[in-house]
């Protein structure tokens, strides 16, 4: 046997590990985008069942209360609508969650904004209903069992963009109440864009509210997820429980 060579040890000299190193951080950033991507998608499937769930359990308080529910303008939200004298305190709010039996936040663990016209949610006794089509005096009998008319429109305006002088982009008018998840994205006022900027001033004088598709792009932003009661559809659930006319 030949002692005078030494022997090479087998193993892998520090530019190979390095080199592998490298690879296997391309190989999972390559994957990371992709799946965070799809738990997104995920996560906002999610929240478009939770809000199809919130709105069936909106038409089922009206059909039982005869009015829609006011927002929870609590603070710390304890998921019950607040009226004063009968009327709602704010227009605009958490969602009532807890009297409606629904889940209380969305797939990003974040309570839902809640637009309601004022007097879809005001109490049954006190005989108003909404302006809008209704004559400009309210009919002597106003509805016994409901507090809005057949002839009530919602105040709330539905539409795809989010700055208050641009041309009116219209989805929906005359809307009774809208339920709104900010996504995932940009949840507070001081980080939304001027397209989600609306969503939290649903309370304003406008009763605006945005809905449409996810887009990105620097001033274009938009990730809310948005449903809406009809005052139409809500009208002839009411009639088909006997609560109107």
């Amino acid at each position: 046997m030949d002692m005078g060579k030494p022997r090479r040890e087998a193993g892998f000299s520090l530019v190979e590990i390095a080199i592998v190193l490298v690879v296997l951080g391309l190989l999972l950033a390559g994957l990371i985008g992709p799946m965070g991507t799809r738990i997104e998608q995920e996560e906002r499937e999610r929240t478009r069942a939770i809000l199809e769930e919130i709105k069936e359990a909106l038409y089922g308080f009206a059909i039982v209360q005869g009015r829609l529910p006011c927002p929870d303008s609590d603070v710390p939200n304890n998921g019950r609508e607040n009226l004063t004298s009968g009327a709602c305190t704010n227009a605009a709010g958490t969602l009532p969650w807890a009297d409606l039996a629904v889940p209380e936040d969305d797939a990003w663990g974040r309570r839902f904004l809640y637009r309601v016209t004022p007097s879809y949610a005001d109490d049954v006794i006190l005989g108003t209903v909404a302006p809008g089509s209704c004559p400009a005096t309210p009919p002597a009998t106003p509805p016994s069992q409901s507090s809005f008319a057949l002839c009530s429109d919602g105040d709330i305006t539905i539409r795809s963009d989010g700055v208050d002088t641009s041309p009116t982009t219209l989805v929906a008018s005359n809307v009774a109440a809208a339920v709104a998840s900010h996504g995932k994205h940009r949840f507070l006022p001081a980080d939304a864009s001027p397209h989600e900027d609306e969503n939290f001033e649903a309370g304003d004088t406008l009763g605006t509210i945005v809905a449409r598709e996810y887009t990105g792009g620097p001033g274009e932003e938009f990730d809310d997820l948005v449903v809406w009661i009809s005052p139409l559809i809500l009208k002839n659930r009411m009639i088909m429980a006997g609560k109107l006319p």
